[in-house]
């Protein structure tokens, strides 16, 4: 079939885009990806939830979120909300709107519908929802909301690093009578991922904090961020 070829096309081009050295190359690549998938769409009356899914993952990579959303949502109402990598979609969607707590809801009724056993992929995407939420109060100087949004994130998913990094760095800027605690998530950090250089950098600034006699193990925490920092891909590699 027509539409089939068309969506296989789009998919072929849609994994060049990934190899493509140049970001003239790439634009291009993606550009006929989102051509065939659309064509592909049309030709199937957008009642294929292939396509439609493919639609929607094309157009969110792309940065295209209105559109995708709105196949997404088609998808949703194609399947009836079946599928746990359709709902991770819609709430991933959101969540580049910044629509966080609409994001949550989509996961919540995700969980509502699918087994104990397939909740995990659903969680951890609920724990990155509320640290995206966390991050924004923190830009509003939000602390308490901040850090409750941190909080409920790492009860979701305890070894998820960036929130045991965030709650850390949320607990030094309180002080008090807390910086053990906020050193053990830092070092928790260092247990799951030993070339975090955010842990290693929070870490030395803590040991700054903690005095002249602290000085040589602060030096060597920043020295190690900043080692590490300039080899950091922008996600782990496996």
């Amino acid at each position: 079939m027509v539409s089939v070829a068309y969506y296989l096309l789009a998919i072929s081009l849609s994994g060049h885009c990934r190899l493509s050295i140049s970001d003239l190359e790439r634009i291009k690549k993606q550009s006929e990806a989102l051509e065939c998938s659309e064509m592909a769409g049309k030709l199937t009356g957008m009642n294929d939830t292939r396509i439609v899914y493919s639609l929607s993952l094309e157009n969110a990579e792309q940065r295209k979120l209105d559109a995708a959303l709105g196949y997404a949502k088609h998808l949703a109402k194609m399947e009836g909300g079946s599928s746990l990598k359709r709902w991770i979609l819609l709430a991933r969607i959101l969540s580049g709107q910044k629509r966080f707590s609409e994001g949550e809801t989509v996961i919540n009724a995700a969980l509502e519908q699918t087994g104990k056993w397939d909740q995990g992929e659903l969680l951890k995407t609920k724990a990155r929802l509320q640290v995206a939420q966390g991050l924004l109060y923190e830009a509003k100087g939000l602390e308490k909301e901040a850090q409750n949004a941190y909080e409920l994130a790492l009860d979701l998913d305890p070894t998820y690093v960036r929130s045991l990094v965030s709650m850390a760095v949320i607990i030094r800027r309180a002080g008090g009578k807390s910086a053990a605690s906020a050193k053990s998530f830092l070092t928790k950090v260092l247990r799951l991922d030993r070339l975090n250089s955010s842990a290693w950098y929070n870490l030395g600034l803590f040991y700054k904090e903690d005095g002249p006699m602290f000085l040589r193990e602060a030096a060597n925490c920043f020295e190690a961020a900043s080692i590490l920092e300039e080899t950091e891909p922008i996600e782990t590699f496996r």
